[in-house]
């Protein structure tokens, strides 16, 4: 009933109701853009979302080189990104919310050209359950808009991890130490690694961690949100 429904009156926006989009355009202009960019590591200002090269220096691993991160988390952009987990509608939002993501990062200027677009791997046990990987769905959204190849299989998670909601940074870093191998060929190679929301950037790190360990040049990170 409700595809012929669409089929007759059109989408409606999934926050207001207002016929025509998933996401109305009164509704999405709400959605707050990140001001300024971040280091990975210390989580301070930096341009573009750079990594600071002291950070780099001091660092005990080498870190992913920058780090872009479209909206901030919270209203729309947070409900989208916990619900889509588990309701179909809502995994038709993180879609069309990840193009709009793609589209203002290419807007502000961010340029990935040469890189290979990898999406932060999950479970197996959690893929079956949500029949989907979020950070793909993003992932493929920044494929599209920077014309760049996406690999959903050159990085695997080799252990389920506790959630990482509620832990503090260093509780993030051990939990989710070890817990990514890379499964491919990646000596030399250059990589945009793409997850949903950045918190404190530890699930991000292990994942560069894994691809330099294996011979990678250059890693960078996407998300389509960072938790302010």
């Amino acid at each position: 009933m409700e595809k012929l429904l669409t089929a007759v009156f059109g989408e409606s926006c999934y926050f207001c109701g207002r016929v025509g989009r998933l996401i109305c355009y009164g509704c999405e202009s709400h959605i707050q853009v990140c001001k300024s960019g971040v280091c990975i590591q210390c989580q301070r200002e930096t341009v573009a979302g750079h990594t600071h090269p002291l950070c780099s220096k001091e660092s005990e691993v080498k870190l992913p080189s920058q780090l872009c991160a479209v909206y901030e988390y919270g209203g729309i952009v947070a409900e989208v990104v916990k619900k889509s987990k588990y309701k179909p509608k809502t995994f038709a939002l993180l879609r069309l919310l990840s193009f709009s993501g793609a589209k203002m990062a290419s807007k502000l200027g961010f340029d990935f050209t040469g890189f290979t677009v990898v999406p932060v791997p999950i479970s197996k046990a959690r893929a079956q359950d949500r029949g989907f990987n979020q950070a793909e769905i993003i992932a493929r959204a920044a494929g599209k808009e920077f014309s760049l190849v996406v690999n959903t299989s050159i990085l695997a998670r080799m252990r389920d991890t506790t959630k990482q909601f509620g832990l503090h940074k260093a509780e993030r870093t051990h939990n989710i130490t070890g817990a990514f191998a890379v499964k491919g060929e990646v000596a030399g190679g250059k990589f945009l690694l793409v997850d949903d929301i950045c918190t404190t950037g530890s699930t991000l790190m292990a994942c560069a961690s894994a691809l330099f360990a294996a011979g990678a040049c250059d890693v960078k990170c996407f998300t389509l949100s960072r938790k302010i």
